[in-house]
């Protein structure tokens, strides 16, 4: 639990550093899943120039590499558990 003022209570500083690391957590878990969604897209993409031209599907080859896909959900991954680190410390 975050520290209490003398009478118990939670300062309002307090609150709303946790209220603001909880929004920024979930804004960066919504930007991982997005990042997860598209390297699915190139597991897709490349599922399908595997195939068999006459079975192949149409399926578009995604906009952003997969190598910076791949760098962008580790640095989130970090983020994300750095702010794991700030909750803990918090709680």
């Amino acid at each position: 639990m975050p520290p209490r003022n003398p009478v118990g209570e939670w300062l309002p500083t307090m609150i709303y550093d946790l209220r603001a690391l909880q929004k920024k957590r979930r804004a960066n878990l919504a930007r991982l899943d997005r990042v997860n969604r598209a390297i699915a897209q190139w597991d897709e993409y490349e599922c399908a120039q595997n195939m068999l031209p006459d079975v192949r599907p149409q399926v578009e080859r995604p906009a952003l590499g997969r190598k910076a896909l791949e760098s962008l959900r580790k640095m989130l991954q970090e983020v994300l558990s750095e702010m794991e680190m700030m909750w803990e410390r918090k709680n």
